[in-house]
């Protein structure tokens, strides 16, 4: 209410986006980055056609692990962004487990957080299907003319390629969760095991664990994190960094209104001022040993002493055109 009167729709819209802006930002700036539609989308689609073995024969060489992990570091992103909407909006949805404590705002947003990140993955294996369907993208055609041969293709033949197939899981699979979380059995089974030692442990400590080891081995990046990431591929990568982006943010954000501090503010200069204090350079330039002051013979001197050690032996000057390669 504001005046005694109800709010209007922008009011609502106005006060939700100021609460849950950052997580949106994030998944925005994701979607706008590496979906279909994105500026790395020609990058995506060029590291989603690697998990193809045989060109010829898609299917009988298919990276499905790959295609595992990069489902799984789509759920860490789109997890992260949907419990820390869900935070900044004022609900915990770990102890939520009822529809109707949410208002229909809250469940727009938390939903546009969740899904987001599954509908610009499904474009993305979408469009990895054009470098193996024979629908290749033509420099001379626009967008919509792509599309709709990409789409006359995948109608021809859907499951030419498993991209189609993998599109399709990522539209059902995020549906899938979502009715299970808000099912009577999830109910049931949040008041038989809520109070457990156990589940109040997995609770309160799994985000900030798995955050932490995220932060850790980006920081750090150790021989095996770089093995990992070359196996994995860039998709995962991205997903995880932006879900680590994500949540200092979205932790920084929440602290500051809880302690009054401009906490994001402050993190976010931070790189500034370091930049400016000279405090933001690591990188050292290695130093060649010191300079000394050589003796070098005349050209006379030189061809003296070449013909003194080898008996007095013509000296042949060759003169060929052209560069050192020749």
């Amino acid at each position: 209410m504001s005046s005694g009167r109800p709010s209007t729709v922008y009011e609502n819209l106005q006060s939700h986006s100021g609460l849950a802006w950052y997580p949106i930002s994030i998944s925005v700036i994701m979607f706008s980055l590496f979906s279909t539609f994105g500026l790395a989308a020609g990058q995506v689609q060029e590291a989603l056609s690697n998990y193809v073995g045989d060109r010829v024969h898609p299917w009988s060489d298919f990276e499905w692990w790959r295609a595992a992990i990069t489902f799984l570091a789509i759920f860490i992103f789109a997890s992260t962004l949907r419990y820390w909407t869900a935070r900044l909006l004022g609900q915990d949805l770990r102890n939520v487990h009822y529809l109707t404590q949410l208002t229909v705002w809250q469940r727009a947003f938390i939903g546009i957080a969740w899904f987001a990140p599954w509908i610009g993955a499904a474009l993305s294996f979408t469009d990895a299907e054009l470098a193996l369907s024979g629908a290749q993208a033509d420099p001379d055609q626009n967008f919509g003319q792509d599309l709709f041969r990409l789409a006359g293709s995948i109608a021809q033949n859907p499951m030419q390629t498993p991209f189609t197939l993998l599109a399709a899981a990522m539209i059902v699979l995020p549906c899938l969760f979502v009715m299970g979380w808000w099912s009577p059995l999830s109910r049931l089974l949040h008041r038989l095991t809520g109070h457990w030692l156990i589940i109040r442990l997995i609770h309160n400590w799994t985000l900030p664990v798995l955050f932490v080891t995220l932060t850790a081995l980006f920081f750090f990046m150790p021989i095996p994190a770089i093995r990992l990431s070359r196996e994995t591929g860039p998709i995962p990568l991205i997903c995880v960094s932006f879900a680590v982006v994500t949540a200092a943010g979205s932790f920084l954000i929440d602290y500051g209104r809880r302690h009054g501090l401009p906490a994001f503010a402050l993190a976010a200069i931070a790189p500034l001022l370091l930049g400016a204090i000279g405090l933001d350079d690591n990188h050292f330039i290695r130093q060649l040993a010191p300079m000394t002051a050589l003796t070098r013979p005349s050209a006379p001197e030189a061809m003296a002493d070449f013909e003194t050690q080898n008996d007095n032996a013509p000296i042949i000057l060759v003169s060929a055109e052209g560069g050192g390669i020749r």
